[in-house]
């Protein structure tokens, strides 16, 4: 790791820490590896830049990681500028901010290889992805909720400028269930599709009380969605409000 690198432990817990303006060759500025339960609380992530994946942490495999009122800004990786995690039964992210950092894939977050995952009152604002998912990147999450979290002038230069779910034919990928409830995406962008939410490959994707703010973003659709069962519930588009869509295939 850039700073910190903990491996094959049963706690490890950051409290009331700073990690400011570190540089790594390898991965992460925090690398846990191998850890049981990961506890992150009240942390700030400052211009962090890792030349690999993770530029703030890069966390590998453990039963619960939970991160709580922490703050990633300005830092720079190739994959989850904020995070990058893979290969965790459980995560949850709550009162998080991921601000204005940058990556390929997965600026704010990068998620892959998780049983469950809940991100709650948390804030992706101005992070930028050369490729997809400015704020979020997922591939192989069996269930993930995303709730009353806001989304905020992300940019994407191919798909997902909130939200990106890795496309099929990239890798194999269990059929995903995901809710998206209460969230807010304003004046994010991306050139391809899906400014606000790109999902790939889902089983049930459920869309409820959302409001989009399109501001001055030019992109072929909003949502680029693809699920078995698909329902969008009071979606508010630029003071619009649409009707209940249900969709089953």
């Amino acid at each position: 790791g850039g700073v910190v690198n903990i491996q094959a432990g049963y706690t490890a817990s950051f409290i009331i820490c700073q990690f400011l303006h570190n540089v790594g060759s390898a991965i992460g500025g925090i690398h846990i590896k191998k850890c049981d339960f990961v506890f992150s609380v009240r942390i700030v992530f400052l211009n962090n830049k890792i030349l690999k994946s993770g530029g703030a942490i890069y966390m590998q495999s453990a039963k619960l990681s939970l991160y709580v009122d922490n703050i990633y800004l300005l830092n720079v990786g190739d994959k989850g500028s904020g995070i990058y995690s893979s290969q965790v039964d459980v995560c949850v992210m709550k009162k998080t901010k991921f601000t204005q950092n940058r990556a390929n894939n997965g600026a704010g977050l990068y998620l892959i290889k998780t049983h469950s995952a809940e991100i709650n009152n948390c804030s992706f604002l101005g992070n930028n992805a050369t490729e997809n998912g400015a704020g979020v990147y997922l591939g192989n999450i069996d269930k993930i909720l995303v709730i009353d979290t806001h989304f905020k002038r992300n940019q994407a230069k191919a798909k997902g400028g909130g939200l990106f779910q890795i496309e099929s034919g990239e890798t194999e990928l269990p059929k995903m269930n995901i809710a998206i409830f209460y969230c807010n995406f304003e004046a994010n962008s991306a050139q391809q599709a899906g400014l606000a939410v790109s999902i790939k490959q889902s089983q049930i994707c459920y869309l409820y009380f959302i409001t989009i703010n399109l501001g001055l973003a030019k992109t072929s659709s909003i949502f680029d969605l693809h699920s078995n069962n698909l329902e969008l519930r009071n979606i508010v588009i630029d003071n619009l409000v649409t009707e209940t869509i249900l969709v089953e295939s």
